[in-house]
């Protein structure tokens, strides 16, 4: 790999794990507007905070269940997930 490529590809990753931390042996992701959610691993987690807040909604569709969930909590595929 071209050497200004790596520095390039070092410079994006740099960035994107700078999103994240640890606190409380809990992982953390800021998001740019400043807040933190929880980084939420494993689907048998994902799947039970997505019914819970889907039933506690009343059923009320994607927006306000992503809206609800990306509050508090995050994982790569959240979006996709909820539809």
């Amino acid at each position: 790999m071209p050497e200004k490529l790596m520095e390039k590809v070092k410079q994006q990753f740099f960035q994107h794990a700078s999103k994240f931390f640890l606190k409380d042996s809990k992982m953390w992701r800021q998001e740019y507007q400043g807040r933190h959610q929880q980084v939420i691993e494993g689907h048998e987690k994902r799947y039970q905070l997505l019914t819970k807040a889907h039933d506690q909604l009343d059923h009320k569709g994607f927006y306000a269940t992503q809206q609800t969930l990306s509050n508090c909590f995050w994982w790569p595929t959240l979006n996709a997930d909820i539809q």
